[in-house]
């Protein structure tokens, strides 16, 4: 037996007069209640984890782009795997 192609959720919405569809939608034009504000803790808190990322040792860092010929980067990855370290930590800033 053949199966039965399953309609998208997006099909099935498409499908309805649209009478169907403002009583479908209806459900999203209620007003969303109101939070208080932030504590100075929770302030704190959330610039604090804003500024998540690399720590910044010495004189900082600056991120930029490289060329590298693919060669070199296969020698390079492969000095990297004999010596046991992972290509990425090879690099020190």
């Amino acid at each position: 037996m053949k199966n039965a192609r399953r309609i998208s959720e997006y099909e099935r919405f498409m499908s309805l007069s649209d009478e169907d569809k403002n009583r479908e939608v209806a459900v999203y034009d209620r007003e969303l209640p109101h939070g208080r504000s932030l504590t100075a803790a929770e302030k704190a808190l959330h610039k604090k984890a804003a500024k998540m990322g690399r720590p910044r040792v010495g004189n900082g860092a600056k991120m930029i782009a490289l060329t590298v010929e693919m060669g070199l980067l296969k020698r390079a990855d492969a000095w990297a795997k004999r010596q046991g370290i992972s290509p990425t930590s090879a690099v020190r800033p």
